[in-house]
């Protein structure tokens, strides 16, 4: 059941969100969903689009664990969900998600780049 406990802890995130309330309790509900399913694609791709608009309000571990989420997303062929993601953002936020691109190998980055591009077509 991990799968859908983790993906039950970012479902109860999002209705605190919805309801104006982003403490330390919806904090640890993202959290939980990190630490019952951190490699499971269907949820990455759901819990990153939540996750990113939050990078500056985490904590650092927690931080952490979005922004690899993010770059892991694009390695592993989820370009269009993580531009999407980058997209959406803040400056701010696609500064430190840049940084994450910028890892990749060059092939990666072109095909994120490539991406963007299309989006914003």
């Amino acid at each position: 059941c991990a799968p859908r406990q983790s993906f039950v802890w970012l479902l109860a995130l999002s209705l605190e969100i919805m309801h104006g309330r982003l403490n330390e309790r919806a904090l640890d509900l993202l959290a939980m969903s990190y630490e019952t399913s951190p490699n499971e694609g269907w949820i990455a791709i759901r819990r990153i689009i939540v996750a990113t608009p939050l990078l500056l309000l985490i904590p650092e571990p927690l931080q952490e664990k979005v922004l690899v989420e993010f770059q892991q997303l694009v390695r592993n062929g989820f370009v269009h969900e993580a531009a999407l993601s980058y997209s959406g953002a803040s400056t701010s936020i696609r500064s430190l998600l840049q940084t994450r691109i910028e890892r990749l190998d060059a092939r990666q980055q072109k095909a994120f780049w490539d991406e963007i591009e299309k989006i914003h077509s």
